[in-house]
């Protein structure tokens, strides 16, 4: 089997994109039940120090229980997204649609940038390509670089910091004299809303494509602890070019993730919940719904030449059930989640690869579970 990874479609070419996941992984590496800290250089607290936590990656224990002696406090919360659209009448016949979501996303960017101007500039000898604020606004994690040299450097207002080293979160195999032989780094994921701990994954850059679309892939996840410096690895260092799909619920209780053996990890108890597909099926898309307690996924069937989708399904998956339902299957195409609005409607694309530039959307609302029609809106 073919390696296949995430891709663009574009004028009928496949344009590749860096860190990326196969559809058909043959690695059977598992998350830890729940992640045991590994201790990491302590040192006193100075302002205008740079904390280097010393790590020591290891598989974690499939035995593990689901319960563990450290556990995060948090208490999560959920913002359902505003509307996206807002009438705003100027005289009794011209009415002009204002887009909140652009308005929201310009502000956001503006905010960041402020937020981002508050803290020492970080990647002193280095880029930073990604910058990221802590839900209380008292740290920032950046990454730094992606040839050479990379780390993940988080600090805070009040002075303390760490630096992680690219090198250390990355498999063997991808090491030669000490230097990470790929282009990648370490990326911020997902802070718990108490800014107690940071999740962050190392990503490196491959070269592949299939028909069989997939999310983002990520080579590891892991979690520091932002008090003392102490990282767990959640999912270790993936050993194959292929890495893992991750997607943190919406309060950030859950974690899903895929490689190959799709499955969602309970990030406060440890309990491991498999999503059972069948043999043939590569997991596809997938997005968390507004609630947390649902997640939609889409799977596919590749033809036997590689060269189109035999069949592509949309599923949901209840954790209360931990059963998956089938919604919609079609033929020769591929389903792909593309957005979750803020009424809780999921926009799926129709990739149909028989009538090439025939493809459509089908919009489906997760709260009645049922494909709609959208109200378009006219502008006058």
């Amino acid at each position: 089997m073919s390696n296949h990874h995430n891709i663009v479609k574009c004028g009928g070419t496949l344009i590749l994109c860096i860190v990326m996941s196969a559809c058909t992984v043959f690695s059977t590496a598992q998350p830890s039940a729940f992640p045991s800290p590994i201790k990491a250089q302590i040192l006193e607290k100075n302002t205008d120090e740079t904390r280097t936590p010393s790590t020591i990656l290891s598989t974690p224990d499939p035995s593990a229980t689901s319960t563990s002696t450290v556990q995060p406090t948090r208490n999560p919360t959920s913002t359902k997204p505003p509307s996206y659209e807002l009438s705003m009448t100027l005289h009794p016949t011209s009415t002009v649609i204002v887009d909140i979501g652009v308005i929201l996303t310009v502000q956001a960017a503006e905010l960041l940038k402020t937020q981002i101007s508050s803290f020492p500039a970080p990647c002193e000898n280095s880029y930073s390509n990604v910058n990221s604020i802590s839900p209380g606004g008292n740290w920032m994690a950046s990454s730094c670089g992606y040839k050479s040299g990379q780390t993940l450097e988080i600090v805070s207002h009040k002075g303390k910091q760490w630096v992680l080293q690219f090198k250390d979160y990355v498999a063997a195999r991808f090491l030669e004299n000490g230097k990470v032989t790929m282009m990648g780094s370490l990326y911020p994921s997902h802070w718990t809303s108490d800014e107690a701990y940071l999740y962050f994954y190392s990503g490196l850059g491959f070269s592949g494509g299939g028909f069989c679309l997939t999310g983002i892939g990520v080579h590891g996840l892991f979690r520091i602890d932002l008090n003392n410096g102490y990282v767990s690895s959640i999912l270790p260092p993936a050993t194959g070019d292929d890495g893992y799909d991750i997607a943190f619920s919406p309060n950030g209780d859950k974690l899903f993730y895929n490689e190959g053996r799709p499955a969602i990890l309970d990030l406060i108890t440890g309990e491991n919940i498999p999503i059972k597909v069948e043999n043939q099926d590569h997991f596809a898309t997938f997005a968390w719904l507004p609630d947390g307690s649902r997640l939609a996924y889409t799977t596919c069937q590749e033809s036997q030449d590689f060269m189109m989708d035999e069949k592509s399904i949309l599923h949901i998956f209840y954790l209360d059930t931990h059963q998956s339902k089938t919604i919609l299957e079609v033929k020769n195409a591929l389903l792909r989640i593309i957005s979750l609005d803020g009424n809780e409607v999921l926009k799926i694309e129709d990739l149909d690869y028989q009538t090439r530039g025939n493809d459509s959307y089908l919009f489906f609302d997760t709260s009645s579970e049922q494909f709609i029609t959208p109200t378009i809106t006219p502008t006058r």
